[in-house]
């Protein structure tokens, strides 16, 4: 439907994927062949730019430790969802391209790996960086909120009340 939405308009044609053919002896580049067998997105995203790495590791990610569907209790977030992550983020780290949503990502699979510590560094830079993670004035705020809200459940998870009631009001105001 979407697709016959934009081609309703003169001068636009959409090609589908399904008329898409290999003439002669070409083949395939590997990354279209691992779109075809195995759903994977990665040749949509330039993974050397720090931007489509981001993007591309950070979709990936959201379902697994963002999900909002569920609170933001680490107990709650199943043992394999943890561990794919972890292979996601070790993956990512591994290509050197550093970013706010790395810093973001880690921090948050600190957390919901009862690292707390480390947690807490990673949202502090996650705070300080929020502006980068979003572009939109509303967005910004929301990361910026998200942030405190980790401090604060770290704060909380190392005994440290009086700071965690510091970051949840930060929040707020």
């Amino acid at each position: 439907a979407f697709d016959d939405g934009l081609t309703a308009d003169d001068g636009v044609y959409v090609e589908r994927f399904t008329n898409l053919e290999v003439r002669g002896d070409e083949e395939l580049p590997a990354a279209v062949l691992a779109f075809i067998d195995e759903d994977e997105v990665r040749a949509y995203y330039d993974l050397d730019d720090p931007a489509g790495a981001a993007e591309y590791n950070s979709r990936l990610l959201k379902p697994l430790l963002h999900d909002g569907r569920r609170g933001f209790d680490p107990s709650e977030t199943p043992v394999e969802d943890v561990r794919e992550a972890a292979e996601i983020l070790r993956t990512w780290e591994a290509t050197g391209v550093d970013s706010p949503q790395l810093t973001r990502d880690r921090a948050t699979l600190d957390l919901h790996l009862g690292r707390y510590p480390d947690a807490l560094a990673g949202s502090k830079a996650e705070l300080e960086h929020a502006g980068e993670l979003e572009t939109y004035p509303l967005a910004r705020l929301t990361a910026q909120c998200e942030a405190l809200r980790k401090i604060a459940i770290c704060h909380d998870l190392m005994g440290n009340r009086e700071q965690a009631l510091a970051a949840y009001q930060r929040g707020i105001d």
